[in-house]
């Protein structure tokens, strides 16, 4: 809950600021920049623990079961960090 709000506060600040300066272009690559890498930072930490999961519960029966397996998500955290 906390960080909804401080990522709330400081998306209001981000977009007060562009409001004052006027300078909209510059502000909607900032906020663009932003939302990058939030959601590249989210899906590394979403990846990241799919393989902690892997490793360490190895024999827990799973309902889906992901076609790339443990290599692919390996090969995409590596693929999202050099995106990073």
């Amino acid at each position: 809950m906390f960080a909804l709000i401080v990522g709330a506060i400081m998306g209001w600040i981000v977009c007060l600021s562009c409001r004052v300066s006027g300078d909209f272009d510059t502000c909607n690559l900032v906020i663009f920049n932003i939302m990058v890498i939030a959601a590249t930072t989210t899906y590394i930490m979403l990846l990241t623990s799919f393989v902690i999961l892997r490793v360490r519960y190895k024999s827990i029966p799973r309902q889906y079961i992901s076609p790339l397996g443990l290599p692919g998500a390996i090969i995409a955290i590596l693929i999202w960090v050099l995106i990073l």
